[in-house]
């Protein structure tokens, strides 16, 4: 069983806010480990929109540390979504 579909969204303007992300995703993987569901860390990605502050992040399960994937589209139940907002679906 994996925590699926799950999302943050916050809105970056300065390293504090760096920070703090970074802090919420290591309060989250902790709960991930109380409560026994994980996140499938291969599918956990990151897209920043309008970005203008570098950043990257990470996420811990148990003893590995992983450096989430940055993209620039992510499909969310048949809709794609990418950085500059735009979305397209595809019909299957």
């Amino acid at each position: 069983m994996f925590a699926e579909d799950s999302k943050i969204w916050v809105v970056i303007n300065s390293d504090q806010e760096i920070t703090s992300l970074q802090s919420d995703l290591e309060q989250l993987a902790s709960w991930s480990d109380k409560w026994l569901l994980r996140f499938n860390m291969d599918k956990c990605k990151v897209m920043h929109l309008g970005h203008r502050v570098p950043s990257s992040y990470y996420l811990q399960e148990g003893s590995v540390r992983k450096l989430l994937q940055t993209v620039n589209e992510k499909r969310q139940l048949g809709i794609y979504v990418t950085s500059d907002l735009k979305s397209h679906y595809t019909l299957r």
